[in-house]
């Protein structure tokens, strides 16, 4: 064998070199980039949660369950509002929408999880009959008006306009 066929055969073994190195380097590329994906995801759940749990622990220490069980045993909440509402003090009503504030965020972050792809189907099952059986009540308080990410209200008027 002469050196020119030696070295033919040189390129050849080193293009087909480059040529799996350049694959290699494609496929990990790929996987970094869907492990920053992954990462975000959690950061911005993170981020959510921390934002969340300052509203939930603010609703929690505005709405003491003492004077919460006292208003919500002088009223009837059903799945279509709060009947006896006019008979509330100012103060019942706030005690009243801290407490159902409170629900209303834990449901807007369950969303947002799910939204993220970070939530099972039964969590988000519950996250829905929930939001359905109170929605009614967080109008009629509104905190459905203005106390979120309009999140929870569009899941809301999607389900309706699905049902």
């Amino acid at each position: 064998m002469n050196w020119d066929a030696i070295g033919a055969i040189g390129e050849l073994i080193g293009a087909i070199a480059v040529f799996a190195t350049l694959v290699y380097l494609a496929v990990q590329v790929r996987h970094s980039r869907s492990l920053l994906e992954e990462n975000k995801r959690i950061a911005l759940s993170q981020v959510h949660q921390a934002r969340t749990g300052i509203r939930i622990s603010s609703a929690q220490h505005t709405s003491d369950s003492t004077h919460l069980a006292e208003v919500l045993a002088r009223i009837n909440v059903t799945p279509e509002g709060i009947s006896n509402f006019e008979k509330l003090s100012k103060v019942d009503v706030v005690r009243l929408r801290a407490h159902f504030g409170f629900i209303y965020h834990h449901q807007d972050s369950n969303l947002y999880q799910y939204e993220l792809g970070l939530l099972d189907e039964r969590t988000v099952a519950i996250t829905y009959r929930t939001i359905k059986a109170t929605m009614p009540i967080w109008q009629q308080l509104r905190i459905a008006d203005n106390s979120g990410t309009g999140r929870v209200e569009e899941w809301y008027e999607r389900q309706k306009d699905d049902a």
